[in-house]
Parts: structure tokens; C-alpha cells; sequence
């Protein structure tokens, strides 16, 4: 029998990417699949469990006694702290499945080799960073298309059994109903900034937009950034909280409505940045989208900008929707769908999750 695990220690959104293959691993006869998580995550995870799984749960708690913010345990070096808290569980694991680069260090705490990694990724291909050499050092990883295959390939990534294409593990778990979030017909905007301030357009434009929305109530705004944007400045949160009482902006600052396709559902335009989260806007149905570019129009490293408009310095939110339907007719429509066919390739006989399910079953065998 398999013993696999799966480790959830960081924000919930990372749930979305591989709880869906942890509960289809476990009904399976063949395989002993375990869970640890921390009080971050409990509450969701739980949410997602069916009532009569079979998946053993380890609730961890870290060496210090308080509960600390994130970006805090990341400097202390939260995640091998409680690798080696709880090595005694995770040695007797053959197969270790993650979202994040971050997890190979559980090889400096168990022997290299003594357990199997496998990658799922926390979301669809879409920069550089998603092609990083680091995940050679993975035994198996999921690819979401042939596209992302025939590229890891190129890049030398890629070999016979050390990987499969399946689609999108997240797709086959985030299915909630459409969300009417302001009880109206008008248009809804989506703003989704990322956190990092090398990459993000919100510490330039961002509180421009929110004034611009401010000043004209019959266009909608979700403001829903990237989770880590306000957890690793609650001051920043405070100074957004004046716009809640505008009614036709809503705020999110990470609840899973942010992660489970919610307002992706629920928008008409998609303004971002760097996130693949406009891959999933896309996905579910091709729209109309626009791109913040800070790092002065260095398009070729996102394959998302190829979706919509990437403005850079000249960005301005008026003009941006002055031109946004001339410029998808004539540009995108037809340009949106080559691109979500690129990065997601969907089985049409089974889901995601029991492809990549029955191909990580091929590959612990043939290593057992």
C-alpha cells in the first residue's frame, strides 16, 4: 500500500490545487493517504472533505506557542520547523505531493530519495517563474497542457515518466454558482493586483483605480488582490477599508470567494497584472481584459498579457475602457481561445483529477 501525503501550511488558496486528487487517491484501496494542516487552513480543508473519507488528518502546530503572521514564519523558517517536528510521520510517507517549490526542502530532513516528490503547481503556467529548473528535482509533476510539456521539454525539464498532462486539478473543485455581488445589470470590473511590489501595479495605479470607480458609480469594482498583498501590510488594509462604503465597490482581502472562481463568474473585465488568474477568467469564458505592466511592457514573459491590452506607464483607467471593445473584437476574441487551449488541456472521457490520479498510480507502481 502507497502512503501519500499531502501538507497544507500556507494560505488556503493553495487547497484548491491538489485537495481534489488527495480525496480521489484515498478512495482508492491501493493507497493510505494522509493530510497534515495547520489552523490556517483547517476550516476550509474540513469544507472540502467528504463525510465519510478515509484520510488520516494531522492538525501541526509550530515550536513557538502564539499564533504569528505568515510573512513572519516564512522568516523564521516556518516549513522546516514543522518538517522536522514531525519528520517521524512524514519518514514513513513514500510520496509527497506539493503546490510549492518551498516543499523540497523536506530532503534536508529526510534522507534525499527516501520519499518521492510530485508537483501539482498552485496555478496554471504563465511566467518564468513557473518554468524554473527547480522542478527537476521533483520525481513527477502534473502538466495542465501539451503546450506546458512540449515548453518544459525544450527547456529540458521534461522526461518520458517523469511527468503527465491532464488539465486542471483546481477546475474539477472550484465549481460555485455565479455570484450576483451588487444586485445590478451594470458592468463589473475585476481588479486582482499582485503582491510583490517589483511586479504588482497596485502600489503605482492602485489607489487611482479605486478612485476612479469612487468617482463613477455606474461601472462596478471587486477589488480582490492577491491574499498576501494585505496580510504582509495590515497597514495598507486599514487605508483600503474607507472604500467599503461605496456601493459599488466591493472588497475582498482573501476569502476563498478569491480563489474558488467566484468572482471570475461574476465579472465582465478582468484588470490585472502579472497573476495567471486571467488564465481562469478565460477559461471559464472568454472576456474582455486589461494588463498593468510596471516593468515597462516585458510582455513575453506572460503568456496571460497575450489575453487583452498591456499598458505600461501610459496606463489610464478611463482610456483603458474607452478602447476595451474595439480592441477585443478586433484583437483577442479569437486570440483568448488559441491561448486557453495552449495552457489547458481538458480530458474529455475522465475529469483532471482522475487522470492525473490514475498516471500518479502508474508512477508510484512502476517505482515501488
Amino acid at each position: 500500500m502507497a502512503k501519500i501525503v499531502f501538507v497544507y501550511l500556507e494560505e488556503p488558496y493553495f487547497i484548491f490545487h491538489s485537495i481534489g486528487l488527495a480525496i480521489e487517491l484515498a478512495k482508492r484501496k491501493e493507497n493510505e493517504v494522509s493530510i497534515l494542516f495547520n489552523s490556517r487552513n483547517e476550516r476550509d480543508l474540513r469544507e472540502f472533505l467528504p463525510i465519510n473519507h478515509s484520510i488520516k488528518l494531522t492538525r501541526v502546530t509550530p515550536p513557538w506557542i502564539v499564533a504569528l503572521p505568515l510573512y513572519i514564519e516564512i522568516k523564521l523558517n516556518y516549513r522546516k520547523s514543522i518538517f522536522k517536528k514531525y519528520k517521524e510521520v512524514l519518514a514513513q510517507q513514500d510520496v509527497f505531493i506539493s503546490s510549492l517549490y518551498n516543499d523540497l526542502i523536506i530532503r534536508e530532513v529526510i534522507a534525499p530519495k527516501k520519499i518521492a516528490m510530485v508537483y501539482t503547481a498552485h496555478g496554471p503556467a504563465n511566467r518564468q517563474y513557473c518554468f524554473n529548473d527547480i522542478v527537476k528535482q521533483f520525481d513527477f509533476f502534473f502538466c495542465a497542457s501539451k503546450k506546458e510539456a512540449e515548453i518544459r521539454r525544450e527547456m529540458g525539464q521534461v522526461k518520458a515518466n517523469n511527468h503527465c498532462v491532464g488539465g486542471y486539478l483546481k477546475l474539477d473543485v472550484a465549481q460555485p454558482k455565479k455570484l450576483n455581488v451588487f444586485h445590478d445589470d451594470r458592468e463589473v470590473v475585476l481588479y486582482n493586483p499582485h503582491w510583490d511590489k517589483k511586479l504588482s501595479s497596485f502600489f503605482k495605479y492602485g489607489f487611482d483605480i479605486l478612485d476612479f470607480f469612487k468617482d463613477h458609480p455606474t461601472m462596478n469594482l471587486i477589488f480582490a488582490p492577491h491574499a498576501l498583498l494585505t496580510k504582509r501590510n495590515l497597514l495598507l488594509r486599514l487605508r483600503l477599508k474607507r472604500y467599503e462604503k461605496y456601493a459599488n465597490i466591493h472588497m475582498d482581502f482573501g476569502s476563498n470567494r478569491s480563489h474558488d472562481f467566484s468572482y471570475v463568474k461574476a465579472a465582465n473585465i478582468y484588470l490585472g497584472d502579472v497573476s495567471s488568474q486571467a488564465l481562469e477568467f478565460c477559461l471559464l469564458e472568454p472576456r474582455r481584459c486589461i494588463f498593468i505592466d510596471v516593468n515597462q511592457n516585458k510582455s513575453s514573459r506572460y503568456i496571460s498579457w497575450g489575453l487583452g491590452d498591456v499598458y505600461a506607464n501610459d496606463f489610464n483607467m478611463a482610456s483603458a475602457l474607452n478602447q476595451l471593445d474595439a480592441s477585443y473584437d478586433n484583437a483577442y476574441k479569437a486570440k483568448q481561445k488559441c491561448i486557453v487551449e495552449d495552457v489547458f488541456t481538458i480530458p474529455k472521457e475522465k475529469t483532471s483529477t482522475e487522470t492525473f490520479a490514475d498516471e500518479l498510480s502508474l508512477f508510484i507502481a512502476s517505482n515501488s
